[in-house]
């Protein structure tokens, strides 16, 4: 399995490759679950400016980054801990990023909300 995380900028939209442990956590996104953000997180981002179309190569690392953190633990307490750690603007560009990619799963599964 490969270990890198990339980002690839197509058009107006970024996808992000990542590791098994996140994939689970997009697919319970899409039923939506959401066990990594606690409620006041996902509130938040009622009032952060929706994400950009395309993320800057910076943001992007930046997400990659994180979610290499991420992946390093398997407890969702310690990738909640290390979310936590994050300074909000950090952890706000993750979350919604993370919303973003599943909302990409919720319409490649269902074309017809497209």
């Amino acid at each position: 399995m490969e270990e890198k995380l990339k980002s690839i900028n197509e058009g107006n939209e970024s996808r992000f490759f990542h590791s098994k442990d996140i994939k689970g956590l997009l697919e319970m996104g899409k039923a939506g679950y959401f066990p990594l953000f606690y409620p006041k997180w996902l509130e938040k981002m009622n009032d952060v400016k929706p994400a950009k179309k395309k993320t800057s190569k910076k943001d992007n690392r930046k997400i990659n980054e994180i979610i290499r953190k991420l992946s390093k633990y398997d407890s969702l307490d310690k990738k909640r801990t290390v979310l936590m750690s994050l300074p909000d603007v950090e952890r706000n560009l993750f979350v919604s990023a993370f919303l973003v990619m599943v909302e990409g799963k919720i319409l490649d599964s269902k074309p017809s909300l497209q």
